[in-house]
């Protein structure tokens, strides 16, 4: 084993100089994504995501000067959702509910109104009376609508009716009423008639809360500098810090559902420049999205930015086609299948935690490797086709992978490492196949 780390040049000096080594069992799954294009409207140029529901269909828009076009996307099927004012065509949605209802903002002769889609077709006027000027955020599956009119501030809207609501920018709702949003620099829950402050990492910091699942998980982002947020969720109104792809990035997070998987978009150095990619985070760990592309995919796509995600895992993201220099809507529906580590629980310190990875070879010697930052790609000696992308690689543990291809290595993680971070990556030694890299954030 020595010899083996001394060919992949282990170095001491790594944060994780730490001893011991056990198997144990979880049920957490990986997954790959395959990318199918949804693309845009005829005579339109670029288009953007807003959300996906658990049947799939995507809701978004297109771009034609001067024009924004909503639409839904259902299985290669689009609907185009109508305009209040066919002299002023533009509209731009916010939110799909499970049935297929939409909500958003559609101009008019002079501002723009507050809209709903029904599935059946149509658009429904939602501004306030004597507002002229609204738009509606969230929905949910009884078309209970949150929304925001400039007389009226913030209303909810249902059947017809119109109600004033605590005066909070929300943003999403689900189906037990739990609302979120943003008042000021702090993020809220509304929930079953009280208003909770949601904590920041520390006191004072800016937060933002941008979706609620339906059990109440609830996505957003805290202020680290003035141009710089970290990624973050609250369980149980309980805030847990997602990480960074890099120690110089930000980011937020847009959609998450009950099984903690989380999206967003995170900032990347590119040479001189930063960039920025979609992500997924689960059990409290983090991949750039466009590691996880099925074979070719990468090389035709970049995935820019995660908007949402369903209940079975589908993402509703916004990615790059070279060949054609647009920025086009994608899903991306989740494969079994590729070396995955998508589990570092339960990620406290001064304790055991434990990584988890899925679809090793069953009955092979799996190798964990972190290092203090991703770096570029060198090959493993002894292993060819394995590689590693990481900065200051070194060894820390082996487990035998079990039937169901999946193995485990338990980790005493010392409490003065609260906080920090780094990046791991498994290599499966029967066929030489390594993971994607997995960025982890030790919580504080």
């Amino acid at each position: 084993m020595q010899d083996m780390g001394d060919q992949l040049r282990i170095r001491t000096s790594f944060l994780w100089a730490v001893i011991g080594w056990a198997a144990s069992a979880s049920a957490t799954c990986a997954q790959r994504y395959r990318l199918i294009e949804v693309g845009t409207l005829p005579g339109h140029g670029n288009s953007f995501p807003e959300a996906i529901n658990d049947r799939g269909q995507v809701l978004g828009y297109a771009l034609a000067t001067p024009a924004r076009t909503a639409f839904v996307w259902t299985d290669g099927e689009v609907r185009t959702l109508p305009f209040l004012n066919s002299h002023e065509p533009s509209a731009i949605p916010r939110d799909l509910n499970s049935n297929g209802d939409a909500v958003g903002w559609s101009a008019t002769s002079f501002n723009g109104h507050a809209v709903l889609w029904p599935a059946e077709g149509g658009v429904i006027d939602l501004d306030p009376p004597g507002a002229n000027d609204s738009d509606a955020h969230a929905l949910n599956d009884s078309r209970l609508v949150v929304g925001f009119a400039r007389n009226w501030r913030t209303f909810l809207w249902q059947d017809g009716k119109w109600t004033t609501f605590v005066d909070i920018g929300w943003r999403s709702m689900n189906n037990a009423g739990q609302i979120v949003g943003d008042a000021g620099l702090d993020a809220f829950l509304w929930d079953n008639g009280e208003v909770y402050q949601l904590p920041g990492l520390r006191p004072g910091q800016e937060t933002s809360a941008n979706k609620i699942s339906p059990s109440g998980l609830i996505a957003g982002a805290c202020s680290l500098t003035l141009d710089r947020s970290m990624p973050v969720m609250w369980e149980n109104r309980r805030l847990i810090a997602l990480g960074l792809l890099d120690s110089g990035g930000g980011g937020t997070t847009w959609g998450i559902n009950d099984a903690g998987e989380v999206v967003g978009v995170l900032s990347i150095p590119d040479g001189m420049y930063r960039i920025n990619v979609g992500f997924v985070w689960r059990n409290h760990v983090m991949h750039n999205l466009n590691d996880l592309l099925t074979d070719g995919v990468g090389d035709a796509w970049t995935v820019l930015n995660a908007r949402e995600v369903n209940s079975t895992g589908q993402i509703a993201a916004e990615a790059y086609s070279p060949s054609r220099n647009l920025n086009l809507v994608v899903r991306l529906d989740p494969v079994d299948e590729g070396l995955t580590i998508w589990s570092f629980a339960p990620n406290v310190p001064g304790a055991i935690n434990t990584l988890e990875v899925s679809h090793a070879t069953p009955g092979a010697r799996v190798v964990f490797v972190a290092g203090t930052a991703r770096g570029e790609a060198s090959g493993v000696p002894q292993c060819p086709g394995a590689t590693i992308q990481l900065v200051n690689p070194q060894i820390i543990g082996t487990a035998i992978a079990d039937a169901d291809g999946r193995a485990t290595l338990d980790r005493f993680i010392p409490a003065g490492l609260a906080g920090k971070r780094f990046v791991v990556q498994a290599i499966d030694w029967t066929t030489c196949q390594s993971s994607p890299p997995g960025f982890i954030q030790i919580q504080p």
